[in-house]
């Protein structure tokens, strides 16, 4: 993790008729897990990840979405972070409605085994706002496992007329040599069809590797698959990360529309890194 150009991430998307907030998420929340979201991109991912490592890092992440007429910038995230610290923003565009903006500011504090962290964030749109917070944690109780939790939306913020749902996430990955698995479950509070909270809760999964297949000149290959809560596949991502000081990962995604992927989405993620162990 020593001086490390962290990233150039490029993404295809597909992805089924977007519904109101659905292009919040940020896009490299599609490829990464809450245990191993380590830089800027932890911000929006799991702000625990922001000190389980000691050092900075820039982001610039670009959204693409085509049409039928053309394509069209969606969304765009940049954001810094150093020791524990970071502020982020984002812009989404979606199709058909005002662009809402995101300020998000985040803290993480070292564990012995770990770190845990906090972020809170303020929407706007038009003349209207809404503030949410997020609380992770991410812990290695061994060499080769690291566990990750989160909450998102505390405070549930109404973006686009749409209060979004408190949603919790437990993560599990396992790590080799040159192979890491990961998985996720994601607990999303139900919706009545008025919108307000019910006292159930769905239940999906994810779950991703990653397989270094050359160490000479690093080629990474990375995987994720969103499943739904019966265990179907929902959408998957696919990638390979070119280097380690330099790195360069091309990511595509793609999400079901009528069990058929329809490619809609182009993602471009910028993220430079430097370790600060020797400062």
């Amino acid at each position: 993790m020593t001086n490390i150009g962290r990233a150039l991430v490029v993404g295809l998307s597909v992805a089924g008729p977007p519904l109101a907030a659905q292009t919040l998420p940020p896009r490299s929340g599609d490829y990464l897990f809450v245990t191993n979201a380590l830089d800027a991109r932890a911000l929006w991912v799991n702000p625990a990840g922001l000190n389980l490592v000691p050092q900075a890092s820039v982001l610039a992440e670009f959204t693409l979405r085509r049409t039928q007429s053309d394509i069209r910038l969606e969304q765009y995230t940049v954001g810094v972070h150093s020791r524990g610290l970071s502020l982020g923003y984002q812009r989404n565009r979606p199709l058909g409605a005002s662009a809402v903006g995101v300020l998000r500011a985040g803290l993480a504090i070292p564990l012995r085994h770990g770190a845990i962290g906090f972020s809170g964030a303020r929407y706007s749109q038009d003349s209207t706002s809404s503030k949410e917070a997020d609380f992770g944690i991410v812990f290695l109780p061994a060499t080769s496992i690291q566990l990750g939790a989160v909450v998102r939306h505390i405070g549930r913020p109404t973006v686009e007329g749409v209060e979004l749902p408190i949603t919790a996430v437990a993560g599990f990955q396992w790590s080799a040599a040159r192979v890491q698995f990961s998985s996720e479950v994601l607990a999303t509070e139900e919706r009545s069809a008025l919108g307000t909270p019910t006292s159930g809760y769905d239940f999906t999964y994810r779950v991703g590797t990653r397989i270094v297949l050359s160490t000479g000149f690093p080629l990474i290959t990375v995987a994720a698959a969103n499943l739904g809560s019966t265990g179907r596949i929902r959408g998957f991502s696919v990638g390979l990360a070119v280097g380690l000081a330099r790195q360069v990962t091309s990511v595509a995604s793609a999400f079901t529309r009528d069990n058929n992927p329809v490619f809609e989405q182009f993602s471009a993620t910028f993220v430079a890194t430097n370790s600060l162990l020797s400062r």
